[in-house]
């Protein structure tokens, strides 16, 4: 919120102090109180994705995860992992979670 009004006093401060500028603020305002949600979204899901290993880290931290037939969760050893865009289904960053204990376990 602070960052909120932040753009508001710049904007004012640079356009002067004229009714135009009064408006313009409180447009700018109100786009950005209606967007900042959707970015606080992505960015979280952004650390989330940040904070997890690799797929080859994940293997070298749990080398028992690794199965003859693909990898394991290495919570509950279920064989069973979803592939998860963290914006969207076609999203480039991708977090792969257990389907039965919902652990995130690597990233591509």
């Amino acid at each position: 919120m602070e960052f909120l009004l932040f753009v508001m006093a710049l904007t004012i401060y640079f356009f002067g102090r004229s009714i135009g500028a009064f408006f313009l603020g409180w447009i700018l305002t109100a786009l950005f109180s209606l967007f900042f949600p959707i970015i606080k979204v992505v960015n979280s899901s952004y650390a989330r994705w940040d904070k997890l290993p690799t797929i080859q880290q994940y293997l070298e931290l749990n080398p028992s995860c690794k199965a003859q037939r693909g990898i394991t969760c290495k919570v509950c050893n279920s064989s069973s992992i979803r592939n998860w865009g963290i914006a969207g289904p076609d999203h480039k960053y991708r977090i792969f979670l257990c389907n039965h204990c919902d652990s995130d376990l690597y990233k591509k």
